[in-house]
């Protein structure tokens, strides 16, 4: 016989089983109506575009290879992702900086 729970799974306490238990029974109803779910999703629409300060556009851009090695190396030193680095290199120029 396959036991419910595996050996390597271990609960908090008696009141996590029981919640789970409850849960796996169908004890639990969900409380989303098409109202709720409209306005999360509203909510979930305005905040994706505004969750920036400044929009982020991609760039392609093509390099020799010994330069993004070595953009790597002190991004690496600096404990920063390489394209990290780079766009904050980027901006550093255009602003004159």
């Amino acid at each position: 016989m396959k036991k419910k729970y595996p050996n390597e799974f271990k609960f908090f306490d008696e009141e996590e089983k029981d919640l789970i238990e409850s849960f796996e029974r169908g004890e639990w109803k969900s409380i989303m109506t098409p109202e709720l779910k409209k306005q999360y999703q509203e909510a979930a629409r305005n905040t994706s575009s505004d969750y920036r300060e400044d929009k982020i556009e991609a760039l392609h851009l093509e390099v020799k290879e010994e330069t993004v090695k070595k953009l790597k190396s002190r991004a690496k030193k600096q404990g920063i992702p390489y394209k990290e680095l780079a766009a904050s290199v980027l901006q550093k120029f255009v602003n004159n900086l």
